[in-house]
């Protein structure tokens, strides 16, 4: 025996054990890739006959004469992924026996692979006899027109798509057959593949769809019909006869169809605009106003004063009213003012929008008072983007609001305002009621450095609020002055909280405390002369060296007057998490302590080794 021979020996023998591994049997590659190797066996378990064995009876049982008997292999065949029965599944497409095709169908259905694999004899059962393999052939189409994992999932197509492989002559032909199919859901799912084959449906058999009995064959018609045609050189086509269609579904899609034809479908359109459908009406109105019909706006108005009308609707409809700024001020201006609450907030909003408004700044300010939230909201939000229309006047009209959300929109637009201008109103600001109003006026304080801002945030640390006593507290540390600092010192004096004097202690010490010196000011410091030790020379016998002086390795202590900066506290934290830290630890100011002199030898005395 040769050494190679030995080698294919051993490793036979190791493929064939390993099943049996951790006492359990594993089941062979054959059974997840489909192919056998001649050198591993599969194993056998005791009763039972193995995955080959039963594929070699079932097809056995196929090719035989018993029809009961071939319906229940090819069922047994349909749940091995084994060539072989895959094989064996496309060629059950085409037999005399109708039950062993649909069973041979619904099979191969459960594996898109194998059905995409199966593509032809598929399209074939569209002419079968069998309404039911009809509908089941037919609705597995867009898994085999798609292609592709998109296909697989039943997906939608995407823009532009095409079948994977171009259908052949003869799947046209089959494909057009089956829009005349005598069954509807045949008819429905075949023109639901006109995103895949459109350009191998014939228009005149698509044409005899629109006027299709079945709704939702209609339906899906128009689209198929509207994807077929060139706008530029057809124009609507048929569609012209489904306008006075009796199904109000239809009808919306003709309408939807019909937008892709610009001013060449006005006419229709208008027809479409007096539909007895709402919602018909509404999308045909969308469409004039697109294509800046001149009756557009006039349609329009009509539509947004219809009770009959959904409030939904209509406030899909005013957005269109920015294609039309001159006309449409007045009619948005008495729509927010009196129209439903939903209405007059869309109206607001598109009302500010509009190109060279004329509409002045004291008719919104006058809707940022109203009873609804969001008309408040759409008003306010038109005054932001016309600020610099705002005086202060008008401001303090907002601060007067007898509405929080007013109040604190109102000092949000102090914030482009000088100083001067903004420093009463925020005074008034300070005084609110409202808690975040106060808070926000604290820190518009701090931001624009209004006159006695140090006295106004000292007086806020008394404020009944948590929040705001802490804010103010903030705003005295994090400025760096001889004022803020006094203010803060002589509030720590009479200060009865203990908690927040040990917060402002704590922010004293983060911020770091020390007062900066004044800019272009020249600081001299008196620094105390470094001691020295002194370090013997080694002795050598017979000579004495005069001892040697080095630096000290203690730090130059500070002058008497010098004021000791005080350590920053550590912050320690989770590595993993910076942002969750635990509570500050405060460290004690280090205390300059002199270091102690050594005692000089003897000159006359020799210093011991």
């Amino acid at each position: 025996m040769t050494l190679a021979s030995v080698i294919c020996l051993l490793f036979a023998v190791q493929a064939s054990a390993q099943p049996f591994l951790n006492g359990r049997p594993r089941a062979p590659a054959s059974r997840v890739s489909g192919l056998r190797s001649p050198l591993v066996p599969e194993p056998r378990r005791d009763g039972h006959e193995t995955e080959s064995e039963t594929i070699a009876k079932c097809l056995r049982d196929y090719a035989g004469t018993d029809v009961t008997v071939r319906r229940r292999a090819i069922l047994i065949l349909g749940k091995y992924a084994d060539p072989r029965a895959q094989q064996a599944l496309v060629r059950a497409l085409a037999d005399e026996d109708a039950a062993v095709r649909r069973s041979a169908l619904v099979s191969l259905s459960e594996k898109p692979a194998s059905l995409i694999a199966a593509r032809t004899p598929l399209m074939r059962l569209l002419g079968d006899p069998d309404v039911h393999i009809r509908r089941i052939a037919s609705s597995q189409l867009k898994t085999v027109l798609g292609g592709g994992l998109l296909g697989m999932v039943g997906g939608p197509p995407l823009r532009g798509r095409r079948s994977s492989l171009p259908p052949s002559p003869e799947d046209v032909a089959l494909l057009n057959s089956a829009l005349v199919d005598g069954d509807a859901t045949v008819r429905k799912n075949v023109l639901a593949l006109h995103p895949y084959v459109r350009t191998s449906f014939d228009r005149a058999a698509v044409e005899g769809c629109l006027r299709d009995p079945d709704r939702e064959v209609r339906v899906i018609a128009v689209q198929a019909y509207a994807a077929l045609l060139q706008p530029e050189k057809d124009g609507p086509g048929a569609l012209v006869d489904l306008v006075q269609d009796p199904d109000t579904i239809v009808r919306r899609e003709v309408v939807r169809a019909l937008g892709t034809h610009g001013t060449a479908a006005s006419s229709l359109l208008l027809r479409l605009a007096q539909d007895a459908d709402p919602a018909v009406r509404c999308e045909a109105v969308k469409l004039l106003a697109r294509i800046e019909n001149p009756n557009a706006f006039t349609l329009l108005k009509r539509l947004l004063a219809d009770p009959a009308v959904s409030v939904d609707e209509r406030r899909g409809l005013i957005r269109y009213m920015y294609r039309f700024p001159e006309e449409a001020q007045s009619v948005l201006l008495a729509l927010g003012r009196d129209g439903p609450v939903t209405l007059r907030a869309e109206a607001v909003q598109v009302l500010g929008g509009l190109r060279d408004s004329t509409v002045s700044v004291t008719e919104f300010v006058r809707l940022a008072n109203d009873e609804s939230s969001s008309v408040r909201r759409s008003s306010m939000m038109v005054l932001q983007r016309r600020i610099k229309e705002l005086t202060p006047e008008v401001v303090r009209g907002l601060m007067e609001s007898r509405f929080v959300d007013v109040r604190r929109s109102a000092l949000a637009l102090l914030a482009v305002f000088p100083t001067e201008q903004a420093a009463e109103l925020v005074v008034d600001g300070l005084l609110d009621e409202d808690v975040k109003t106060r808070l926000a006026a604290i820190r518009l304080a701090h931001l624009k450095r209004i006159p006695d801002w140090q006295q106004l945030l000292a007086d806020s640390l008394q404020d009944e609020s948590v929040e705001i006593r802490r804010a103010a507290a903030d705003g005295l540390l994090r400025t760096v002055d001889v004022e803020s600092r006094r203010v803060v010192a002589e509030f720590l004096k009479r200060n009865e909280d203990p908690e927040l004097s040990a917060y402002m202690r704590l922010q004293l010490v983060r911020f770091r405390g020390a007062v900066r010196p004044p800019p272009n000011s020249a600081t001299t410091r008196a620094l105390v002369p470094t001691p020295s030790r002194v370090i013997p020379n080694a002795v050598t016998p017979g000579r004495v060296s005069p001892p040697r002086t080095v630096p000290s390795a203690q730090p130059p202590s500070p002058a008497p007057d010098q004021r000791v900066t005080p350590v920053r506290p550590r912050f320690p934290y989770n590595r993993r998490s910076k942002s969750r830290y635990r509570r500050p630890t405060y460290t004690s100011p280090r205390k300059a302590t002199p270091p102690a002199t050594p005692s000089l030898p003897n000159p006359g005395q020799t210093p011991k080794p």
